[in-house]
């Protein structure tokens, strides 16, 4: 399709790859919101298996991302953001494990609005919308599951953060 050595080439075999770990941390996020709001009764630390799914998403997703920075030495076109989004993840991530270690396990809306969620909400949102913007960036003619997956999965966010706004049971 595409030379995958120019990092500035789209490339849908790593667009496939990332969409993978995208995939794998909303997933992890919608479990480990159930969680805050199902099982908070037996939740005692930070370290559950619900983080863990949330954490081992991000991981596999920021892997695959940095590991293509590595081999062209480069960020690819249009994950600019998603590296940064990575950077916040990371950040929200080690203040969710203090915010949890100091003020305990939230749940309802205050899961949803603490400021570790709020920052690790936002860099998900970069992390997951890097196939839309590398699809516009590259100007590719025609549309890529990965591309159009990525706009979804950034949108199930927007979704799963404002819950609280038009889901009446959630309060």
């Amino acid at each position: 399709m595409t030379n995958t050595d120019d990092p500035n080439a789209y490339s849908l075999s790593f667009e496939w790859k990332y969409l993978f770990g995208c995939t794998w941390l909303v997933i992890g996020a919608f479990v480990d919101g159930w969680a805050h709001n199902n099982v908070i009764e037996d939740i005692n630390s930070f370290f559950t298996i619900w983080h863990a799914l949330l954490y081992s998403g991000y991981a596999c997703a920021s892997i695959i991302l940095f590991k293509r920075v590595h081999e062209l030495q480069a960020i690819p076109k249009g994950h600019y953001l998603s590296v940064v989004g990575s950077t916040m993840f990371l950040i929200g991530g080690f203040g969710d494990m203090l915010w949890h270690i100091f003020f305990g396990i939230e749940a309802s809306t205050d899961s949803l609005l603490s400021p570790a969620h709020l920052v690790i909400a936002f860099g998900g949102f970069l992390i997951l919308t890097g196939g839309i913007r590398a699809w516009c960036a590259c100007n590719v003619e025609k549309a890529s599951i990965p591309a159009i997956a990525s706009l979804v999965l950034g949108t199930s966010i927007i979704l799963y953060m404002t819950q609280f706004g038009y889901y009446t049971d959630f309060l």
